[in-house]
């Protein structure tokens, strides 16, 4: 290749072309909080202007294991040393950064029609947790269920995290782990990387068990912190901080604590009925069944009466009537509501029903019969009354 085709080809990749800007970089914050800094491996955001001319992700550019460094032409470096690129936009990156030593580093974006530079502080530990909402801490249960105030998402009910819940909070910026593991690729499956120093958690300024805190398999940069919300927590808005070697993550970051799921319309989300009954309301068994829960598609129960014969019931089509009852469909003998089911009313407190019941009782969690082998799915069972009964969401076995 001739002299003058070599420089003609730096001209193109290095000076902006008419009608184009270079890059300008009005902020470098940690990822998760978005406070000015990096933390060495944790993630960060770019955000200024002219930053990329496409909007694109790493999804395609990972090959052999190793992250990119440059997605579509963009390019960052920080202490000199490549960052690892997820995400570029007209005014915004988000990059893993690469490993390095406290103190000042200059920060230099690179685009096909020109770099950007400023300086930031580069630190060892910057613990923060990524927020859903812009405040509430992502935080799941252990079978991946988001533990977070219900309307967070539209469309999706979600539950939050009640006191002595087991859950996991998602981070970055938890400093170094035993083993290392370098920047850039991947964590392996093989083994655990726990932090090299201890985490510590408090919801309202209540100390939470903590039970560990590691980087997350097959992903860069992202942590896990596995904690049980204190049992003395009260109903509300949290703030919730996590402390690693001194330092505290934003202390502005939420956690909804609530004691027990709430009726969404109706005061009654559970019924008490009784098997082998007569007219008086009194016989077998009592059981309890969730045929009054709003937002569910299908509830089932199975009962034993008083002989020792299972029954099979299920109940869909719920409407709180806004008079003390609900009605719904009735569908005797299965769990999928399927066949000819029978609409029904139920009045408290009275035998004239064909399902007897006394009054209804605690709610119970319907949120994990997407995961029926949960632990969470005894929450909320009675502490009597239920021998006998089980009782199901669309098929799935939520309280045996």
């Amino acid at each position: 290749m001739s002299t003058l085709k070599q420089i003609l080809i730096a001209l193109t990749l290095t000076v902006p072309l008419p009608g184009q800007s270079q890059p300008v970089i009005t902020g470098v914050v940690n990822g998760a909080s978005f406070q000015p800094g990096v933390a060495s491996g944790s993630w960060v955001t770019i955000t200024g202007s002219n930053l990329s001319s496409v909007t694109a992700t790493w999804e395609k550019a990972i090959v052999d294991g190793r992250l990119p460094t440059a997605l579509d032409g963009v390019s960052v470096s920080l202490g000199g040393k490549p960052g690892y690129i997820y995400y570029v936009s007209p005014t915004q990156i988000n990059l893993q950064a690469p490993d390095l030593d406290p103190g000042v580093v200059t920060v230099v974006v690179t685009t096909p029609t020109g770099t950007g530079t400023v300086t930031t502080t580069a630190v060892q530990t910057a613990p923060a947790m990524f927020l859903w909402a812009g405040k509430y801490v992502v935080a799941t249960r252990q079978d991946y269920s988001l533990a977070v105030k219900n309307g967070t998402f539209t469309g999706n009910t979600t539950v939050p995290a009640k006191p002595g819940d087991v859950i996991v909070l998602w981070g970055t910026g938890f400093g170094p782990t035993k083993p290392v593991v370098p920047a850039g690729i991947p964590v392996p499956v093989d083994k655990l990387y726990p932090t090299a120093s201890d985490v510590t958690v408090t919801v309202n300024n209540i100390p939470a068990l903590v039970y560990g805190a590691a980087l997350s398999p097959e992903s860069a940069g992202l942590y896990q912190v596995a904690i049980q919300i204190p049992t003395s927590a009260a109903d509300g808005d949290w703030p919730i901080q996590a402390t690693i070697g001194g330092v505290k993550s934003p202390a502005s970051a939420l956690i909804t604590v609530q004691q027990q799921i709430k009726g969404a319309s109706c005061s009654f989300p559970l019924v008490s009925i009784q098997t082998g009954s007569d007219a008086s309301c009194k016989g077998g068994n009592t059981h309890m069944y969730p045929v009054g829960m709003p937002g569910a598609s299908c509830h089932g129960w199975r009962a034993v009466d008083t002989s020792g014969r299972e029954h099979d019931n299920s109940a869909n089509s719920i409407v709180c009537n806004g008079d003390g009852t609900f009605s719904f469909v009735q569908f005797a003998g299965n769990l999928t509501c399927s066949g000819n089911g029978q609409p029904k009313t139920y009045r408290p407190n009275t035998c004239a029903q064909d399902i007897p019941p006394t009054l209804f009782s605690i709610p119970t969690n319907l949120a994990c019969c997407s995961a029926p082998t949960s632990t969470a799915c005894k929450t909320g069972i009675p502490e009597v009354g239920v021998a006998g009964a089980s009782i199901f969401l669309n098929s799935l076995l939520c309280v045996p």
